[in-house]
């Protein structure tokens, strides 16, 4: 498979993330009902790191001696990218959380989808190319996103702030992954990062939060979705994607998560965006697209 084949398949896949975390949303609105917010991002992403224990045991019994010998060789990068990439996950979260408690969801919303222009800025700090056309459809989303989430006057407020600083860690995380997951295995690289942010979140959880059995018990099916979809599901496709996808290009198709995540509430919750919303959208989408059928490839 060429480098143009290998990149719009992986591009694709990253469509497919933003699609499982969009929709995660609504699992998520229900979660939030029953369970605080890190005890329920602490299930979810153990629960998703348990998922992929029989694929790593069968990868490892399928692999030749000198594969695995060459596992041996990079466990102190993998444990590194992983640790590193789980705590970006974890302080994205906990911003978000927090940011959530002194602004308005729309406004959440955006901040938070603003490591989409974030991550293409950060790059060319460590001298990562980003096309002019992808730049354009990074525009294009950004616009959108502002007609889609923020309805009346913008205020900057404290909440604002937290959800900023999240987005950078949301930005983070993705370069951190793109920076590793050429030197170690996707699916290890998966594994560590979950399981340290299940271990960091089930820490937080255990200061900060207080938890009714029968709540999780009632949460089920939202913290499964959240577990087995968003995370063992869909952070294994972003992984793995990451190998052929360009870091700018995979930050702008998988902040369509907010598009998704709004057809979610359209389908589910009966809202309706009025014409400002759907315009919104449709430069989101514009914008998806651009940058889904771009011919650069990553090594360029």
């Amino acid at each position: 498979m060429n480098t143009d084949s290998r990149r719009f398949r992986a591009n694709v896949m990253l469509l497919i993330t933003a699609a499982i975390w969009g929709f995660g949303f609504v699992a998520q609105r229900y979660g939030a009902m029953l369970v605080p917010a890190f005890t329920f991002n602490g299930f979810r992403f153990i629960i998703g790191a348990i998922s992929l224990i029989p694929l790593l045991i069968f990868r490892y019994k399928r692999a030749t001696p000198e594969m695995r010998s060459i596992s041996r060789d990079n466990r102190k990068i993998l444990w590194i990218g992983g640790a590193l990439a789980g705590v970006s996950i974890f302080l994205a979260s906990w911003f978000q959380q927090a940011g959530m408690e002194t602004t308005n969801p729309g406004k959440a919303s955006f901040l938070t989808a603003c490591y989409i222009i974030l991550v293409p800025i950060l790059g060319l700090v460590i001298k990562e190319r980003v096309a002019i056309a992808n730049w354009i459809a990074i525009l294009l989303a950004i616009v959108g996103l502002y007609f889609l989430c923020i309805h009346g006057e913008f205020i900057v407020q404290k909440g604002d702030i937290l959800e900023l600083c999240g987005a950078v860690f949301w930005a983070v995380q993705i370069l951190i992954v793109d920076k590793f997951v050429d030197r170690v295995d996707s699916i290890s690289l998966a594994f560590v990062q979950f399981l340290v942010c299940s271990i960091l979140c089930f820490a937080s959880a255990v200061s900060l939060e207080t938890v009714e059995i029968a709540k999780i018990g009632q949460a089920i099916i939202p913290i499964l979705y959240g577990g087995l979809g968003s995370v063992g599901i869909a952070y294994t496709l972003q992984t793995v994607a990451q190998k052929d996808a360009i870091p700018s290009h995979a930050a702008l198709i998988l902040g369509s998560e907010i598009l998704f995540g709004t057809m979610g509430g359209i389908i589910f919750f009966k809202e309706n965006l009025g014409g400002r919303g759907y315009f919104g959208c449709l430069l989101i989408l514009i914008g998806v697209i651009i940058s889904i059928t771009q011919s650069n490839s990553k090594n360029n």
